[in-house]
């Protein structure tokens, strides 16, 4: 899995920052852009196969300010309060793609001095089939797991709870939750 971060020119010539993650499965690229409910699949010569639907219930429409020169305290809002999509993984032992979602909510009063509110964001996963099919969406309570810390293995979809804001971390330890979707 790659995470990139990329630059595209909007209209009125502003520039925005775009994340999406991709894979590499098979002969073809998976996208999963950061503002797009969809999932986009490319042959390697990076012609469209396919656009699949795979929307958080949980999602609503994006509304930025606009401009990559916004006061600090601007950005922090709308990364905070906006759902957005952040990684998709492939598990090749269910055969089951992860999407992750980041939950928007309101700011709190400490939202502004730490250095990432957006952890203390629910989250949630949609489990997909190799086909793009949702199975299902699962929330998980902000404050406990750190969603970009995970990764697939033999036994599951492992999720680390090593999030700064979690009560419960220790820090002579790297605990896990595994989950296992069929």
């Amino acid at each position: 899995m790659f995470e990139c971060l990329i630059i595209i020119k909007v209209r009125l010539g502003q520039w925005i920052w775009v994340n999406y993650s991709r894979i590499k499965q098979n002969n073809q690229w998976v996208y999963a852009w950061a503002g797009l409910d969809s999932i986009l699949v490319f042959d390697e010569n990076m012609h469209l196969i396919k656009s699949v639907n795979a929307k958080s219930e949980f999602a609503k429409p994006l509304k930025f300010t606009s401009g990559s020169n916004l006061p600090k305290d601007i950005q922090i809002q709308e990364r905070i309060s906006q759902t957005t999509y952040s990684y998709i993984f492939y598990d090749p032992y269910r055969e089951l793609y992860y999407r992750f979602v980041n939950i928007g909510r309101d700011m709190d009063e400490s939202d502004s001095e730490d250095q990432f509110p957006h952890l203390k964001n629910d989250f949630s996963i949609i489990v997909l089939d190799k086909d793009f099919n949702i199975l299902t969406e699962k929330r998980f309570p902000g404050k406990i797991h750190y969603p970009y810390k995970s990764f697939v293995g033999k036994k599951g979809l492992y999720l680390s709870r090593t999030n700064p804001f979690y009560y419960g971390l220790n820090e002579d330890e790297v605990v896990y939750d595994v989950l296992e979707f069929r």
